[in-house]
Formats: C-alpha cells, structure tokens, sequence
C-alpha cells in the first residue's frame, strides 16, 4: 500500500516523499507489517530520524529510526498486529527542518496488493518495488569479510533494480506437474508441497518461459532476498532457513561436519542419516517483502546473463540449500554447478512482468 506525502513546503512537488507499507500473514489474524520512506536518494539523503507515531494500543507507540537502510526502504520500522491502524510520521531533515506524514496502514490490503496469483502455475508472486541496494558482501558477514578470495568474489557494489514480480515460494512438485505434463518430475523425496528439485538449468527455464516468467538474475535475487536488510540473513537463521543444522531429525553441528569431513560424500551420509531433506515451501517465516526459503530449502538457478554461455559451463544456484553449513546459507554467496546436474538440493523460482 503506498500512501502519499501531505503536503509539505520543505519538499519539492516535483520529487516527493511517499510511504510505503507491506505486511506477511501470519495466521490467527496476526499480520507482520512494515512503513518505510520512499523518494530520490537526494531527497532521502536530507532525512536525519524518522519518529514513527503509533496507535496508543500499541505497548510501545513511540519509535525512532535512524538507520536510512535501502532507497526502496528507507528508515524502516516493523512490527506485528492484528489490523488496521493509524499512523503519523515525524521527519527531521539534516537542517533541523521538519515535516509530518498521516497516512493508515492496512496490513490486509497491503498484502494483497502486492500478491498476485500467476493462473498458468497457479502460484503466488510478489510485487518487489523498484530501488537501489549494496549488491555482495554483507558488513556483518564475518565469513565473506575475513576471506581474502570470498571478499574479490563477493566485492560489494551499488545496484539498481526495476520493479519485478518473483515467486513468492520455490515452485513446487504439485506447480511442476500442472505446468510440465509431459516430463515427469524428477524430485527425490516427493511431495506436493517440496520444492521441485533434481532440475537442471535448462529445465527451469523452459518451466519459466511456460508460465511466461524468467529465472532471475543475480541482482534481482539478491535484492529480492534481503529485502532492504544489509545482513547476510534476513532474520534469526533457524526462523527463516532449513540448512543443515536444522533439517533433519535432530539440531547437529553441520559446520563442524563439514569441517572435519574426510570428503563430501561422508559429509552427505551424515545428514542423510540424520534425516536432513528438503522441507515444505513456505514453513519456515518470510523475509520482509513476503518471500519465503530464499536462503535455504533448496538452492536456486539464476538466469544466465550470457544467452550464447557454452552448456558446458558451471551455471549459478543462489541461498544455500537443506544440506549446507551455516557459512552458504548467506544472500550474498554465489555457488557454481554444472548445468545439467540433478542434485536434490537445488530447484528455482520465476521472476518477470505478471500482468
């Protein structure tokens, strides 16, 4: 939902502020909701603290945001409720000056708003808004940061992205068989709500082009995946990620397997051992815009930017998967495969214009 700026002589009527708010069902009523600024970065980067007014009801109605965050999201607050509310902003700009915003936030509406339902796959897509974001390694990513060839591969740049609609969720076994007919589905385990896997690259394409979508490139991945967070996660690991500590049967130390690991089918024989596997799309909790597993569950193929790129080639899979160590499960980490490999740790989702 995006709710204009009142008028306000402190900002140009040809490059306005306006308010955007998105929210993620969380059953029973409960809606997670998040207001945020959106404008030129020139505008934006005059803005010192946003105040954020809330209903009384709320057990702190009172909250500050200094942290200007994304173009897309700038100075972003998130909170829980159970429905619509009113809702003042208080700006301070860099020179003292203030203005205030009025605007209701509608956690439903939002919502739906920016979900639609693609009627060839019959799955949800969501709206990610245009903006600019720090595209590779995150300021927190210890991992990525303290290795030398990880930071070169990983190097941190600005990136601008146009509106895109994206998969909601990692297409499905029961979304592939009601798209794909005539191949049958490849997935080890089966089930209707896991995710698609054991698919090559040019498979996801053609499911993609069917449902009149794309993979996504890297950039709208990434973007997509953190969703105005500058983290290399976008929320508590084992709330929004199967991976390897927390897939299977038990909690186990996948990282340490995987450090002491003789060779990578030791390492594969353990978690399978502990029952580790793919798990339903959609149960672990989303990311800010709505979107679900896009660190870990399963990794996910990217679109290739070079159409004439050899098949031989290694192709791209982004987010970590059900089998990894913690150190992969990161927005920013980019892992090369074969491009006709069939590894049940890896499926996709479509991005593209949805009408």
């Amino acid at each position: 939902m995006l709710t204009r700026l009142v008028c306000s002589p402190l900002i140009a009527s040809d490059a306005p502020l306006s308010v955007g708010s998105t929210a993620s069902d969380l059953g029973n009523g409960s809606w997670e909701w998040t207001v945020f600024l959106i404008g030129p970065d020139a505008v934006l980067a005059r803005v010192k603290c946003v105040q954020y007014l809330l209903d009384p009801t709320f057990p702190h109605p009172s909250r500050v945001v200094c942290t200007k965050g994304t173009s897309a999201r700038a100075f972003a607050l998130t909170d829980t409720g159970w429905g619509a509310f009113s809702l003042s902003a208080r700006i301070t700009f860099l020179d003292r000056t203030t203005a205030t915003l009025d605007f209701k936030v509608d956690p439903q509406k939002a919502a739906a708003q920016n979900v639609r339902i693609n009627p060839v796959d019959g799955l949800k897509y969501v709206r990610i808004p245009s903006g600019s974001f720090m595209m590779g390694c995150s300021p927190d990513d210890d991992v990525c940061n303290k290795d030398i060839s990880l930071k070169k591969r990983e190097e941190p740049h600005l990136v601008k992205i146009a509106s895109v609609w994206i998969g909601q969720t990692e297409v499905s076994q029961a979304a592939w068989d009601r798209v794909m007919k005539n191949k049958a589905n490849p997935s080890i385990p089966k089930g209707t709500d896991l995710p698609v896997q054991r698919i090559t690259l040019a498979e996801a394409v053609a499911y993609c082009d069917k449902v009149k979508m794309a993979l996504p490139t890297e950039e709208q991945w990434e973007y997509a995946a953190r969703a105005g967070s500058t983290s290399w996660k976008y929320g508590d690991l084992d709330e929004i990620a199967w991976y390897g500590d927390n897939s299977g049967r038990g909690s186990i130390p996948a990282l340490d397997w995987w450090n002491t690991k003789p060779d990578l089918l030791t390492y594969k024989k353990r978690l399978v051992a502990n029952g580790d596997g793919p798990h339903s799309v959609k149960s672990r909790l989303p990311n800010s815009w709505g979107l679900y597993d896009m660190i870990g569950n399963v990794a996910e193929w990217i679109k290739d930017n070079d159409e004439k790129r050899s098949a031989k080639l290694p192709g791209i899979v982004r987010g970590g998967s059900w089998d990894s160590p913690s150190i992969f499960v990161r927005v920013s980490y980019p892992q090369t495969i074969r491009q006709d490999a069939r590894l049940d740790s890896v499926g996709f989702r479509c991005a593209g214009d949805l009408q």
